[in-house]
């Protein structure tokens, strides 16, 4: 600044030009804030809550003090600066928006209302995640609860601690966990425009009590079995209803084994039948032929 010396002027007494000239001089270039003609620091104020001034015109920077605050508009909302460097935004008094040294943390007003963007104008076109990073759906960095690419190129979705799926890139979906309806006997498997290929199973248990649809092979098993009365199969066949399942059901293994067990006592049968049939065919004609 221009002025080096600061003139105390008393009330009542004549005052040299010169020293009122040089205390003017202090507001040439920097402005600093003094006190009995020393330099002071964290003491006067520039303008007040009464008594604003209209705009501020900077080329370059605006320092704010160590945890101060930048207010804008009222006392409620503003800026601020915590004892570790984190910046963040108030509104209405509470905190919205923290920005830490390695990442952003979104405090909603109400529980579940955060949005990114507008949810009718205005969306983010790409929300990137860096790799082997999570994405937490619980509200805690440290939930159990989110999406994670565990391994280049495979998705993992984890609940509750647990992971439930694993997406590949191949592309194949592998769970761990049980997929059920919402409702029995109210979803499909597939339709009858698009077909799963190949089924591999370990136990297959139906439900339903229901006639398998007949055929000329099927003909001879229903007159030995009657598919409607679960009372006509085997106890290893015969799936009871208990708490986990819609109702009774059937073992479709045990149930295949059964029929075919049954379709070859029928095939012996009409063997048998086939012999005896050669047999009296040839006393006919033994009697016929004496």
């Amino acid at each position: 600044m221009a002025g080096t010396v600061w003139y105390n002027l008393q009330g009542g007494q004549k005052a040299k030009a010169s020293q009122v000239n040089s205390n003017f001089d202090w507001i040439e270039g920097d402005i600093l804030p003094m006190n009995a003609g020393s330099q002071t620091n964290g003491v006067y104020d520039f303008g007040s809550s009464s008594f604003r001034w209209r705009d501020g015109f900077f080329s370059r920077d605006l320092y704010m003090g160590f945890q101060g605050k930048l207010y804008l508009g009222d006392s409620s909302t503003y800026i601020s600066q915590d004892a570790t460097n984190n910046l963040s935004l108030f509104v209405n008094s509470t905190v919205s928006i923290r920005c830490f040294s390695n990442l952003v943390r979104i405090y909603p007003v109400n529980s579940n209302t955060a949005v990114f963007g507008d949810t009718y104008t205005e969306v983010f076109t790409d929300f990137v995640i860096p790799a082997a990073r999570k994405l937490f759906f619980d509200g805690d960095f440290s939930g159990n609860t989110y999406i994670w690419e565990q391994d280049p190129n495979q998705l993992s979705v984890y609940a509750g601690g647990n992971i439930t799926l694993r997406f590949f890139s191949t592309p194949d979906v592998r769970a761990y966990c049980n997929f059920l309806p919402n409702a029995a006997e109210t979803r499909n498997l597939g339709n009858s425009s698009l077909w799963w290929n190949e089924v591999h199973y370990h136990t297959l248990v139906s439900h339903s009590l229901n006639n398998p649809k007949a055929t000329n092979a099927t003909a001879e098993l229903k007159k030995v079995v009657d598919f409607k009365n679960k009372n006509q199969y085997p106890d290893d066949v015969y799936v009871p209803a208990d708490t986990t399942t819609a109702g009774e059901g059937i073992g479709i293994n045990n149930l295949l084994s059964y029929m075919l067990k049954s379709i070859q006592e029928v095939d012996d049968r009409l063997n048998n039948i086939t012999d005896n049939i050669a047999d009296l065919s040839d006393r006919i004609n033994d009697l016929e032929n004496p």
